[in-house]
């Protein structure tokens, strides 16, 4: 056994002796030499990750951890680790191997046989992300800065105890703030504050919304459910996209609710559904029920009145003023020819006394579809037509005329030209007749030594403005004409007549088809209205308070305008966008009533009276024949002004529509 260990000894001393030999025969033995000593003298360093967030470990040797996080080194060897942290990364601290704390160097004292193990730990910076919603347009900013959504909607925050601010903001005036949803906003308030311990999914929604008018001239109000319209008063409201609105209409006392403008909402029921899918504007109209004497619509003569029948309120009245005594005839007709063939409508005729007094009932005559009779006027004085029906039906349509029989006709085909014109008498009628496509008819009218404020009423079949007539003075000079309007059934308008002057009244027919035209009839009236005076007309520019043009209503009934226009440089349309104030004074706790006309009986324009520091006190819209009645509250100056809402589209509409007249009462 001794002889075993001494020669193992002697194995080694040679060993260590030739390990410092380069070359010779026992050369080959060095890497094994190598090997022995490495293997107790190295030791290991392991670099391990941990944390939600990413990074890398480096050191001033061999370590990339990353992908080489395990190298030997010798033995007393100071190794120096690096930690970074990956962007939206934090490095958050050191374990293990003596590595302690935040800072991002290390360094590691290899001394030792056994394995060393540090750990890196990285943490997710805490990121904030805004989404937008709905319908509607709108941003998100952030203070401090950082967002800007709909640009940039996600921002990193280096501090887990940072405050943001989210504001939501809703620039377009047709959207609005909804609210917030997500991890760390909610409710509707457009401000909301995070602090920002972990990362923040927000989503703000904005809702798109689209604006309902309503237009009410007099006589009712309306509501609207969902609430929000109440009309008069707030008469525009803005309604989310797509909304299903019920406006419910509610006349005043003595009046009643006869439709709606929208298409979708037919006939007279008070209640209509809109749907909000884009702008809309709806008139709500109501008239006070001609039920009673003291309630009687005008009849002017040779102009049908059409009405409706409404058998649970089955009496309809019409007042008439006769010239004198004479023989006129009452005509009646409805639509339907479906309504039976009994003569089961009356009209009754009254004098203008008590008409419950049997013995001044002077006609009671049963009529059906298409029937006339002649009635003998016993003098001068106001008459009364009454209407009703029998038979429990439906509501059912009619039209009532009263022809005066001693109304003159032109002069066919000799009244063409200024040299050819009839003469016409104020307050007669006269039967006139287009008997070619493009005829036209000139009438001849004189004023006395007084102005005259004249009205031209109108009449003919048909339910469109077909027709056109057109004021001139003396000369005929079209390019001077006083007024040119679109006309239909039932049309009228006022004209001012300066004293001791001749006037030309022509009708013509906007009708071009040549082939199927086979004659037109109408009837002109030029009414003198006593005690009316020339409207006095605007002055330009008066379109705002400094430059309102002054009106003497103590010396002049009424005011006449027009609104200038200008056009559109996107659509070329022309747009009446002119606003014209008229200046006047009044009298404290008076009443006054203006009346309101326009050729275009279906277009709104909205007027408002202000007092003297320019605050508006009374709002009504004007269309053809409406009226309003405002008290003064104290003695002063104040303004009318007139505003139209309409965009008008094309010469035609521009001519006809954006002239109007007020007149106070």
């Amino acid at each position: 056994m001794y002889k075993k260990i001494s020669s193992t000894i002697f194995f080694l001393l040679c060993l260590l002796a030739f390990s410092s030999v380069q070359a010779g025969p026992f050369s080959f033995l060095n890497p094994v030499y190598q090997l022995l000593l490495r293997s107790s003298s190295v030791s290991n360093l392991n670099v391990e990750k941990s944390g939600n967030g990413t990074g890398i470990v480096t050191s001033d040797t061999a370590i990339n951890c990353g992908t080489e996080c395990n190298e030997d080194f010798e033995k007393i060897t100071d190794i120096t680790l690096t930690a970074t942290a990956a962007t939206g990364s934090l490095f958050t601290g050191w374990s293990g191997g003596e590595c302690a704390g935040n800072a991002t160097t290390c360094t590691v004292q290899v001394d030792k046989t056994s394995a060393i193990t540090v750990t890196a730990e990285f943490t997710l910076l805490p990121a904030l992300t805004v989404s937008l919603s709905g319908s509607g347009n709108g941003t998100v900013t952030s203070a401090p800065g950082g967002i800007d959504c709909g640009l940039d909607c996600e921002e990193t925050y280096q501090d887990f105890t940072t405050s943001v601010t989210l504001t939501a903001n809703a620039p377009d005036t047709n959207s609005y703030f909804a609210g917030w949803s997500g991890n760390g906003c909610s409710g509707t308030d457009p401000a909301c504050t995070i602090t920002m311990g972990s990362s923040v999914s927000v989503i703000a929604e904005f809702t798109l919304t689209k604006d309902l008018t309503v237009i009410v001239a007099e006589g009712g109000s309306v509501t609207s459910s969902p609430s929000g319209v109440l009309c008069p008063g707030d008469c525009t409201e803005s309604f989310d996209v797509n909304t299903s609105v019920t406006l419910t209409a509610e006349p005043d006392t003595d009046y009643i609710f006869t439709s709606w403008s929208a298409s979708n909402c037919p006939g007279n029921d008070t209640t209509c559904y809109v749907s909000m899918d884009v702008n809309k504007t709806i008139t709500a109209n109501f008239i006070k029920p001609n039920l009673t004497r003291d309630t009687a619509y005008v009849l002017a003569p040779d102009t049908p009145i059409k009405q409706t029948i409404d058998l649970v309120n089955d009496k309809n009245w019409y007042s008439f003023v006769a010239g004198g005594q004479g023989t006129v005839t009452v005509a009646f007709d409805f639509p339907n020819s479906a309504n039976g063939t009994e003569k089961d409508w009356h009209v009754q005729l009254f004098a203008d006394n008590d008409p419950d007094a049997p013995d001044l009932e002077l006609r009671n005559v049963a009529v059906n579809k298409g029937d006339s009779f002649d009635v003998d006027l016993p003098a001068a004085g106001t008459y009364y037509f009454v209407v009703s029906k029998d038979e429990e039906e439906s509501t059912i349509d009619y039209s009532l005329t009263i022809v005066a029989s001693t109304a003159p006709a032109e002069t066919e085909l000799g009244n063409d030209t200024l040299a050819g014109a009839d003469s016409l008498a104020f307050n007669t009628a006269i039967h006139g007749n287009m008997i070619t496509f493009d005829d036209q008819d000139w009438f001849e009218v004189s004023t006395g030594d007084d102005p005259v404020t004249a009205t031209l009423a109108f009449a003919a079949p048909g339910t469109e403005k077909e027709w056109i007539v057109s004021v001139y003075p003396e000369g005929g000079d079209i390019e001077q004409a006083l007024a040119r309007t679109a006309v239909m059934n039932g049309s009228e308008c006022l004209v001012g007549l300066a004293a001791s002057s001749t006037y030309y009244f022509v009708v013509s027919d906007l009708t071009s088809d040549s082939t199927a035209f086979s004659g037109r009839p109408y009837t002109l009236i030029v009414r003198d209205n006593a005690g009316l005076t020339v409207p006095v007309p605007e002055t330009e520019r008066n379109n705002e308070l400094a430059t309102a043009s002054p009106i003497d209503f103590a010396a002049n009934d009424s005011l006449t305008g027009q609104s200038e226009l200008s056009i559109d440089p996107v659509t070329d349309n022309h747009l009446a966008d002119d606003i014209d104030w008229f200046s006047f004074s009044a009298i404290a706790d008076t009443p006054i009533i203006f009346i309101f006309s326009t050729p275009e009986s279906n277009i709104p324009w909205k007027i408002t009276v202000h007092n003297e520091a320019g605050t508006e006190i009374s709002t009504f819209w004007g269309f053809d024949g409406s009226e309003k009645s405002v008290t003064i509250p104290s003695t002063g100056t104040y303004y009318l002004v007139v505003t139209p809402v309409k965009t008008w589209i094309g010469a035609t509409s521009v001519a006809n529509s954006s002239k109007y007249t007020i007149t106070r009462q």
